[in-house]
């Protein structure tokens, strides 16, 4: 088990250039947390620290050395500078934290040959005289910003004797609950772009963001066709969205209401690239999702960059809206592979065929046992936990009596620490219920 950490230059792209050094070195990432974003500790004039904890797999013929050195290396190639104060900023931080369990010790001392100083990166930390390798990690207990990613993943492993990794966390939230923040953050333009979501000590909801949909469809159930004229319409329409207070545009060519026909791939890319690619030029600070379930849209979509004025490249989606939850595995290597946030929908069956499946016991339950699968194999696919938004799917194989029941118990009806995405907008069911209690 690692934490990472990053307060200089772009903290995102940094740990995900860490992940995949490590797996260049050998080790196989198998979990991963959420992101947060955490005051500095101990030297405190410095950013604030983006923070996740990951699981890695490791070769039966590497030991905690092997991966210390390659943990160091991997900073090294990132541009860690070793020579700074102790604690200070860094471009990104890999700490050992332990090997299987907390309860599995391990120790090396300086005159072990493992811990020779030319095993390291010139000027690194680790070469000084007398420094240990001791895990779990000695520290590790006292900092929020490593306990509760630790609890995203195993929160039940046992710490002490009458403790778990989640006890743990909430004593430490609860002591500090401002120290901590559970944050999604897309790919970064001229600044990062990071998006609070639920607290990590109250769970409380930050202000909600808002979706912007760009619809087209030209057989949608409300404004097909108005806005996909040409890619000059769909750009007024994006400007005047952005005007109105959308935080991110949503483009969708597909129709997804009830008995939608199926469109062949070939006339969704149609509609949807000229506008999309148009908007992309024009607004290159826009956030912009696609909402396709189709993989080969996907690796379409994000098969073009942009490049950016310091020489990085933003890639051509920021978010990926799938609302079959991710049953295209051809979709989630694609999103993997890049690794932008997706959204996962419940939903079952199809637009033709969803109707037929709104039959519950405990929609609530169901829905939440459902995206649980749907956020597992999302992972075992290589997503990053904190890439995945959910939501409950209202209106998608659902009653008017099963929206209404999600949307009163919604934080039950979720995978938790999620940031979650709710898509109520011209559902009948809200006119329905205006009409019953109409005076």
């Amino acid at each position: 088990y690692l934490a990472l950490g990053a307060n200089l230059g772009w903290r995102r792209e940094q740990i995900h250039r860490a992940i995949v050094l490590l797996e260049e070195k050998g080790l196989t990432l198998v979990n991963t947390s959420h992101l947060y974003e955490s005051a500095p500790m101990y030297v405190t004039d410095q950013p604030a620290f983006l923070n996740a904890c990951i699981a890695m797999a490791v070769p039966p013929s590497m030991t905690p050395a092997a991966v210390l050195h390659a943990a160091k290396w991997c900073e090294h190639a990132i541009g860690r500078e070793f020579a700074t104060k102790r604690w200070g900023p860094r471009t990104v931080d890999i700490d050992l934290l332990f090997w299987t369990t907390p309860e599995a010790t391990w120790q090396l001392g300086a005159d072990d040959p493992s811990m020779a100083p030319d095993a390291f990166p010139p000027g690194c930390a680790e070469n000084a005289a007398g420094l240990t390798l001791t895990l779990p990690h000695p520290r590790m207990h006292e900092r929020a910003f490593v306990m509760q990613p630790l609890a995203d993943m195993v929160p039940d492993m046992r710490w002490d004797a009458t403790r778990t990794i989640g006890d743990v966390a909430a004593a430490l939230n609860a002591d500090a609950p401002d120290a901590l923040r559970r944050v999604l953050v897309f790919p970064s333009r001229t600044q990062e772009v990071v998006w609070p979501h639920t607290d990590a000590h109250t769970g409380a909801l930050p202000e909600p963001r808002v979706m912007g949909i760009v619809n087209l469809a030209p057989d949608s159930f409300s404004d097909g066709g108005v806005y996909a004229q040409s890619p000059d319409t769909v750009l007024r329409h994006c400007r005047g969205l952005r005007r109105d207070g959308a935080d991110l545009l949503d483009f969708g060519a597909v129709s997804t209401r009830p008995h939608a026909p199926d469109v062949a791939l070939d006339e969704e890319l149609r509609r949807l690239l000229p506008p999309l690619w148009h908007v992309r030029e024009a607004m290159p600070d826009a956030l912009v999702s696609v909402d396709t379930c189709d993989g080969r849209v996907a690796a379409r979509c994000l098969s073009r960059t942009w490049p950016l004025p310091d020489g990085r490249c933003l890639p051509g989606i920021d978010l990926l809206n799938d609302i079959t939850g991710g049953r295209d595995v051809a979709l989630l290597r694609t999103v993997a592979q890049a690794q932008i946030p997706i959204c996962l929908m419940h939903m079952r069956g199809t637009p033709q065929t969803m109707h037929a499946h709104a039959t519950y016991t405990d929609v609530v339950a169901e829905v939440r046992c459902e995206l649980d699968a749907c956020v597992a194999r999302a992972l075992r696919e290589g997503i990053y936990r904190w890439n995945i938004v959910v939501d409950p799917g209202v209106g998608f194989a659902k009653t008017g009596a099963h929206n209404r029941a999600l949307i009163a118990r919604l934080a039950d009806a979720l995978p938790p620490h999620h940031y979650a995405l709710l898509g109520t907008s011209r559902k009948g069911f809200i006119g329905a219920l205006l009409a019953a209690h109409r005076p």
